[in-house]
């Protein structure tokens, strides 16, 4: 019991240092891009509706849904299961079609998730998500970085 409360203590401190970090930077106009993000990493786990979870993944789960941060933004790199395996085969084909349909679940229950087929060419998914993030740059952010890519070019 004192293990695993320690344990959500320094979890929760973790946490809560990254936020700050991130938000430090966003108020001095930086975009900030995370590759996970806790509420995401946590959201099947802690944060779902489900019956049966102990006490701890309760409170960390509240303190993730009513008080952490929100992205955003959030992409989901999504391909079927026998893909992910056979591009990175660390799991069975059953974890990653229970990590999947978490994923997917996410998509439906938070806003700003983008489902984005990984199954397509690399630069397809790398100009949608670049896409995607210039949308929601402020509309003066988005004309300087058109006219830095014309002088680019």
């Amino acid at each position: 019991g004192a293990r695993r409360t320690l344990r959500l203590f320094a979890w929760v401190a973790e946490e809560w240092y990254r936020a700050v970090v991130v938000a430090n930077h966003v108020r001095r106009g930086h975009l900030v891009i995370c590759d996970r993000h806790f509420v995401c990493d946590y959201y099947a786990a802690d944060i779902a509706p489900r019956e049966g979870r102990p006490l701890l993944r309760r409170i960390h789960g509240w303190q993730l849904r009513r008080l952490y941060p929100r992205p955003d933004l959030v992409f989901v790199l999504d391909a079927p299961v026998e893909v992910l395996h056979a591009r990175k085969d660390e799991d069975t084909v059953e974890v990653l079609a229970r990590r999947r349909d978490d994923y997917l679940a996410l998509s439906r229950a938070l806003p700003g998730v983008q489902v984005i087929d990984a199954t397509r060419p690399l630069d397809h998914v790398v100009t949608t998500v670049a896409a995607a993030i210039v949308d929601r740059l402020p509309a003066d952010t988005r004309t300087d970085q058109a006219a830095a890519a014309s002088k680019a070019g």
